[in-house]
């Protein structure tokens, strides 16, 4: 699948998921920190909880989704229809026929894979332990999104026409309005997930999900663990914005005519994809999906790339941010 070996965060591939209750030691009247209440108030090593955080959080999902209802986004024409000339919503695409973006998403995939191998070469001995040290999880991840991030701009640049094409200056206000307005959806997907794996599992799932995340929080102030924080925020949205949205989710789309699809089989080998390697716990893949989702949605009716890259990096930002205070690091 796309996005195998990619080594950073990721749409998530920095999930904080909201800490549920943990069955076997809470009861309905406990007023723990493990209880419901924890959720999403949590603060300063995780300890203390907030009564109203969790309602709260559930509540403002519920008048978003009542929101788009109203407004008709979740009706069947919103989002405008494939274009016969290539790409999505205002996107262009230059003409260019599905199988020609599905083998581009391809080609920026192995792009990265050959930059991460390339930089792997050029880790010290012994390499195979330098490999799952911060240093070497740093270094593979520059490389790569050093080649794969080119390879991408300049595949957009041939198939759009240009680059002025899906990127424009409001772009950042309207990404951060947009995740602004979807974050409690993904919020309330990562507690449902993370109550569900408790009561399965009988314990209550660590609220970082994401060894990248544990990674940094373990020492903030290493060099490599910055290197790694920098590559999430900035590395991984540019690059998987360009190889799922822009290329995977628009070959889909032209090939089936279907923008929700194109955005749900999309967002399906988005979370998937963060499993290899365990990256992440089963768990942590509903709010991945949620987030990708929104993501699609947001480029099939904008067309700009700006606007989904800009959202991507807002919330693996949140995502470092708060896995920092509820570690207290």
């Amino acid at each position: 699948m796309l996005a195998l070996c990619s080594p950073a965060l990721a749409g998530p591939r920095g999930v904080i998921v909201p800490r549920g209750p943990n069955p076997a030691t809470t009861s309905a009247t406990s007023t723990h920190p493990d209880t419901p209440a924890h959720v999403a108030g949590v603060v300063a090593g995780g300890e203390r909880a907030s009564s109203w955080g969790r309602p709260a959080v559930w509540g403002l999902a519920a008048l978003i989704l009542a929101g788009l209802w109203k407004f008709g986004v979740m009706e069947k024409g919103f989002l405008p229809k494939p274009k016969a000339a290539g790409g999505t919503g205002g996107g262009g695409g230059g003409g260019q026929p599905a199988w020609a973006f599905v083998m581009g998403a391809l080609v920026i995939y192995l792009s990265g894979v050959l930059g991460y191998a390339l930089a792997q070469s050029l880790l010290p001995w012994p390499r195979d332990a330098t490999v799952y040290t911060s240093q070497g999880r740093a270094w593979a991840a520059v490389g790569y999104y050093a080649l794969g991030i080119p390879a991408g701009l300049a595949l957009v640049t041939l198939t759009s026409g240009g680059l002025r094409k899906v990127f424009a200056l409001k772009d950042p206000v309207v990404g951060l309005l947009v995740l602004a307005m979807v974050f409690p959806l993904v919020m309330v997907a990562g507690d449902a997930a993370s109550t569900a794996a408790a009561l399965i599992e009988g314990q209550r799932p660590s609220p970082v999900a994401h060894e990248t995340l544990k990674t940094i929080v373990a020492d903030p102030k290493d060099r490599w663990a910055l290197v790694m924080a920098a590559c999430a925020v900035v590395g991984a949205p540019v690059f998987e914005e360009i190889l799922y949205r822009y290329f995977l989710q628009t070959g889909i789309a032209l090939a089936t005519g279907t923008p929700w699809i194109a955005i749900l089989a999309t967002s399906a080998l988005f979370a998937l994809s963060h499993r290899s390697g365990d990256q992440v716990p089963w768990h942590a893949l509903a709010p991945l999906f949620v987030l990708s989702v929104t993501l699609g949605a947001a480029y099939a009716k904008t067309g700009r790339l700006g606007v989904v890259i800009v959202m991507h990096a807002g919330f693996n930002l949140a995502n470092i941010l708060v896995a920092l205070w509820i570690t207290g690091a």
